[in-house]
């Protein structure tokens, strides 16, 4: 992608929590104790998950917003901010 010069937007979430697809909920007490761990809380944050409500203003977002040269990669959790 780079090479081509063509700009580019990355949306990074782990698992987008929605219809059918609630079953990650169950984990999500031991990714809150994992955060509190100093060693395990990086990865933790990085596992966080989004709904398919914050998933899809941050596709309005990304189509709004589009870099003009290079690449935007929009990670958990600005996706979760927005």
């Amino acid at each position: 992608i780079l090479a081509t010069q063509i700009p580019a937007t990355f949306i990074r979430p782990w698992y987008v929590v929605g219809p059918g697809h609630y079953w990650p909920l169950l984990f999500q007490p031991l990714f809150t104790i994992l955060e509190w761990i100093p060693f395990t809380s990086q990865k933790a944050k990085a596992l966080r998950l989004v709904t398919l409500k914050q998933m899809l203003h941050v596709l309005v977002y990304a189509v709004e917003n589009m870099p003009v040269i290079g690449v935007n990669i929009i990670e958990i959790a600005d996706i979760r901010k927005m």
